[in-house]
């Protein structure tokens, strides 16, 4: 089980989430779980999260189909 969990609510950030998971990927500590909990996004975002959960093992990508806030995605 990873030390650290990374929660990072997406919603219509496709734009960003680029930057975002390359900055908390290169981080020291490795011993982490990243979790992109996708809120039901219209844009490309959960593509780009498939696409780094592929690449790296510690992403993992929920996925909500409607829009619930970002109470429910955290």
């Amino acid at each position: 089980m990873p030390c650290i969990s990374v929660i990072i609510p997406v919603y219509n950030t496709g734009d960003l989430l680029h930057l975002t998971l390359a900055s908390v990927t290169q981080q020291t500590l490795t011993d982490i779980e990243i979790l992109c909990i996708d809120d039901g996004s219209e844009d490309n975002s959960l593509t780009v999260l498939h696409s780094w959960e592929q690449r790296d093992p510690r992403v993992r990508v929920p996925h909500f189909e409607q829009n619930k806030g970002v109470s429910a995605a955290r």
